[in-house]
């Protein structure tokens, strides 16, 4: 079975940029993509971006094309075939197989050596240029460590020692050595192997698959605590938790601080006009909310600091 459907070009400018920044997306996501598509262009120069989608309508191909020509951006679209994906697992019913389009996507693109995804979720709001000094060599993947209760999601999963778990939010991929390794099979392998026993999906199987062979980034280029760090340390701010800064009930995360809420707002300003909010999920807020409690009772909640891993 096909893959890949179909792969469009938008905008005038043919370039593609210096930076390139990917994301794994449906259609009821694109919104979100943009904003942080905006706050990307906000602080880099030289910048094309990558989408993995399922279906595209006819109005958010006028979208699409608009911002890209409005930017003077190449945008790409992959379209992927979702029947390859009905059998793989979601456990969280808030996620949907767009969650492994990244996968297919790093099989696809051509050009460039490196590409960065971001989450939907995720906002820039400095340079991205010195991850140009960043030498990948064989490795195929860099990342950020996830929030250190995650680590024992590694005992789960009965990775090495060594290995700590990371975020799947931000990924720095060497798109030569992702296909010269196959990592798609050894995807597929796993998700054979687990039988679809993964608790956090996509995010699991790249643990499983780069066990103690990922390359760990400072954690400025996936802050997910918020809390106790200022604007100046971050480079890419993940919203990871529920609600989402585009939520109703956005204030009512821990993560809704004096800076964090109008940086957001900023960015969704300067890509739409208007004050939509969408309507959070009750029970994942609750949930949320509850977790973190008990985490912060026991243990704190703290993200590994990993800027002398390598």
């Amino acid at each position: 079975m096909e893959r890949l459907k179909e792969v469009i070009q938008f905008g005038k400018n043919k370039d593609e940029g210096k930076i390139r920044i990917a994301y794994g997306v449906d259609e009821n996501y694109l919104r979100y993509v943009l904003v942080s598509m905006t706050s990307v262009i906000q602080h880099n120069k030289s910048v094309s971006f990558y989408l993995a989608m399922d279906d595209i309508s006819d109005a958010a191909k006028i979208i699409l094309d608009e911002f890209a020509n409005k930017y003077n951006v190449v945008i790409i679209l992959y379209l992927i075939n979702k029947d390859c994906l009905k059998e793989w697992p979601l456990k969280h019913k808030e996620l949907s197989l767009a969650t492994y389009y990244r996968f297919f996507l790093f099989d696809s693109i051509e050009n460039g050596k490196y590409v960065l995804y971001l989450d939907a979720d995720v906002i820039c709001v400095r340079s991205l240029d010195c991850l140009s000094d960043i030498n990948l060599g064989e490795r195929i993947l860099a990342a950020v460590p996830d929030l250190e209760r995650m680590n024992e999601q590694k005992k789960k999963l009965a990775l090495s020692k060594d290995h700590i778990y990371f975020n799947a939010g931000v990924l720095l991929v060497n798109l030569q050595q992702w296909r010269s390794h196959g990592c798609l099979k050894k995807i597929l392998k796993v998700l054979s192997e687990r039988d679809g026993n993964l608790d956090y999906e996509d995010q699991d199987i790249l643990n499983i698959i780069f066990d103690n062979k990922v390359r760990y980034l400072p954690v400025e280029f996936n802050v997910i605590e918020i809390n106790g760090r200022s604007l100046s340390d971050c480079r890419l701010i993940h919203f990871a938790s529920n609600p989402k800064p585009w939520n109703k009930y956005w204030c009512l995360n821990p993560q809704c601080n004096d800076w964090s809420n109008p940086i957001y707002k900023y960015y969704e300003n300067e890509c739409f006009k208007d004050e939509k909010r969408e309507p959070a999920d009750f029970y994942y807020i609750v949930k949320w909310i509850v977790k973190r409690l008990f985490y912060s009772m026991i243990s704190g909640v703290k993200q590994y600091d990993a800027d002398s891993y390598k």
